[in-house]
């Protein structure tokens, strides 16, 4: 007989608007504000319904485990001080529990208040409060004279994205970060059935795509010390919970780069980007007195039954093996790494991030002065 003792999520934001209020307007000046009314970067209406969708999947598949009512001590959602997250938080976590009974307040709205607690673990050594990354990254790329094709890119796809992003020789992670964006931007309009600037045809979706994947692998964890950065939250996070927390689920609502972060910890091949409403699930079982883990992807909220993940040590791996691995990566001096440079590096990095695929400015500004209030 197999038990189920407790699991922890990460789910990826529904879609949302470009980010089209940045300092790369000039590659974004297609983009029509009236189209997105709700702003730059945040849910759309078709994102706010992915995200519906998501908690529903989510609580067919836990439903007998997590039982009908919602119960503070078994379950618990964070999320970033962005929007979108937040938001998807909400949605999903109204989805995975519908009132019921004793807990049904009103009999025109099928809905309770489900807190979200904000997620300071996992976001205190990503791309947006460690400017070490960028600095790391972006030196190794000099030193090494790497350029953009050390992408997958080849000659004539640069001479046309030359015309449009400038040139990709002279600033080559600069050059890509502007890629990203445009990706980005492209990905979230094709969502909304929004023609493309025609000059991306050739590229977009498949070149573009397995650039920017196969530059975010190496932005964020192409080096031994920045995999080290990038894995030691989840690392800390991941030990807490499964040896301390009394909690039958936690569910994450993070961003794309989390994602990679998770899966690479986990030593999962990332074969495609996560995309919008994309969820992987770490479950903790029990069969005759040994406890294993088993990991789950849903690529999106389409997909009614999630993928069983391999990780290195196969599809179901021991409790004992999996702990003393995430206590390793837990004990990384992460934290002092990414404080050391963080002040020479702030400067630096708001050049690049304003670009990138999850809002810099917003995040600065929010998580540092609620993170300020909260003795951080």
């Amino acid at each position: 007989m197999v038990i189920f003792i407790s699991t922890t999520k990460v789910l990826r934001h529904g879609s949302r608007a470009p980010n089209f209020e940045k300092i790369f307007h000039a590659i974004n000046k297609d983009v029509d504000v009236e189209l997105w009314p709700a702003g730059a970067g945040e849910l759309t209406q078709n994102g706010k319904r992915e995200a519906y969708e998501m908690g529903r999947k989510l609580r067919t598949r836990y439903s007998a485990f997590l039982g009908d009512y919602y119960n503070a001590k078994d379950f618990r959602v964070f999320s970033t001080l962005i929007e979108r997250t937040m938001m998807t938080a909400q949605l999903a976590a109204s989805a995975m529990f519908p009132p019921k009974g004793y807990q049904k307040w009103s009999n025109e709205l099928a809905w309770q208040p489900v807190p979200v607690y904000p997620e300071y673990v996992i976001s205190n050594a990503d791309d947006v409060n460690c400017k070490w990354l960028l600095k790391d990254s972006s030196m190794e790329m000099k030193n090494k004279n790497m350029s953009a094709s050390e992408f997958g890119l080849e000659e004539d796809d640069l001479r046309l994205l030359q015309d449009q992003l400038g040139s990709y020789d002279k600033n080559s992670i600069l050059f890509m970060f502007k890629l990203w964006n445009v990706w980005d931007n492209n990905f979230f309009k094709a969502k909304e059935n929004i023609s493309l600037p025609p000059w991306t045809k050739t590229l977009y979706p498949d070149k573009m795509t397995a650039a920017v994947l196969k530059f975010g692998k190496f932005f964020l964890s192409g080096s031994p010390t920045r995999k080290m950065v990038l894995v030691g939250p989840y690392g800390k996070g991941l030990t807490s919970y499964f040896t301390k927390s009394e909690r039958k689920m936690e569910l994450h609502v993070l961003h794309d780069k989390n994602l990679i972060g998770l899966l690479t910890t986990l030593g999962i091949e990332i074969e495609e980007f996560p995309g919008p409403t994309a969820t992987v699930a770490i479950e903790l079982h029990k069969k005759n007195e040994e406890y294993y883990f088993e990991v789950y992807h849903y690529s999106n909220h389409k997909q009614s039954t999630p993928t069983l993940m391999k990780m290195p040590c196969g599809t179901n791996c021991s409790y004992d093996i999996m702990i003393k691995q995430w206590q390793t990566y837990a004990e990384a001096n992460f934290e002092e790494i990414c404080a050391k440079d963080n002040a020479k590096s702030a400067g630096f990095a708001a050049i690049f991030f304003s670009g990138t695929s999850e809002d810099y400015q917003e995040s600065k500004r929010k998580q540092g002065s609620k993170l300020a209030g909260l003795g951080r």
